[in-house]
């Protein structure tokens, strides 16, 4: 999980379209999929193309657009943009995990970067108690999704090593330095691309590079 900054309004396309069906149940996808349509897409740019918890790709991945807040208990956020987020459709896993239950550490949260790291063996790690329950919460640490974390993290240590002479980089150099360094380098390989994010997120993540 990583902070997920929500700046943008509801998609033009659905204003008038909630003015007539704010008082009814979340039908969306199948009464006005145009709109359910610009509400992926929106989530999905601002998400850089990542899950809102555990931040895999979500290319060629099934996805649902997820109410933060449930609708059963807080029917007054069912078309509030700010509740909404884009989740992977993993099965035990994430939203549907998650369910109607609350979160007591969401990815709309600053805390969340900091309370929330990864380890060499791709687990999510919590240092507090929040962090801890969000994580058990969505299921963050099935052995699929940490086995693809530590392989990204493979990845990024190979790469590191096999170009660190050629990184801007010196023996006294921080690990925030390294990072940064990283960053950029990686970049120049992926681009602005889904894998490049899930990428940069490990990265941010994890503790320290050997």
């Amino acid at each position: 999980m990583q902070k997920i900054d929500k700046k943008l309004p509801m998609p033009p396309i659905m204003t008038g379209w909630i003015k007539r069906h704010k008082n009814q149940p979340w039908n969306l996808k199948n009464d006005f999929s145009e709109g359910y349509d610009a509400i992926h897409q929106q989530l999905y740019e601002e998400q850089l193309g990542l899950c809102c918890y555990c931040c895999k790709s979500l290319v060629d991945e099934e996805t649902r657009v997820e109410h933060l807040d449930c609708r059963s208990k807080y029917p007054k956020k069912t078309y509030e943009y700010d509740n909404l987020l884009l989740s992977c459709a993993t099965e035990n896993q994430c939203d549907k995990a998650k369910e109607n239950e609350a979160l007591p550490l969401t990815p709309l949260m600053n805390e969340c970067d900091e309370e929330i790291k990864i380890n060499f063996a791709g687990e999510l790690v919590g240092n507090t108690r929040k962090a801890k329950l969000a994580i058990e919460i969505l299921n963050l640490n099935q052995r699929k999704i940490c086995n693809n974390r530590r392989l990204k993290y493979d990845e990024i240590i190979m790469l590191y090593l096999q170009n660190k002479e050629f990184l801007n980089l010196t023996e006294t150099s921080t690990l925030e330095e390294i990072k940064h360094e990283l960053n950029s380098f990686l970049n120049s390989i992926y681009g602005n691309t889904e894998e490049f994010y899930e990428i940069i997120y490990i990265l941010k993540k994890i503790t320290q590079i050997k």
